[in-house]
């Protein structure tokens, strides 16, 4: 169970970063590293962008109830916030 938990983290990461430049899956997954680990992910690199690791954050979610969420974002020292709602 672990590791599919650590599979949808790292998924979820990876998806979010091809949302966050708008490429989609025509950029191939294997052209960015994403590095998750216990206090959270980071962008490593990105073919065709320089810069990218400095440019962009990643946040992985935890939703909840066996879900797996990121967010990414094109800007650094972000804070994210949560607010569960009753």
């Amino acid at each position: 169970m672990e590791r599919e938990q650590a599979f949808f983290r790292l998924w979820t990461c990876k998806e979010a970063f091809l949302k966050v430049t708008g490429e989609g899956l025509s950029r191939s997954t294997r052209s960015y590293e994403v590095e998750v680990g216990p206090d959270g992910a980071r962008l490593l690199w990105a073919t065709g962008i320089h810069d990218a690791a400095e440019r962009f954050s990643v946040y992985p979610l935890d939703p909840g109830n066996g879900y797996a969420a990121a967010l990414f974002a094109e800007a650094r020292g972000l804070t994210l916030r949560r607010f569960h709602w009753p």
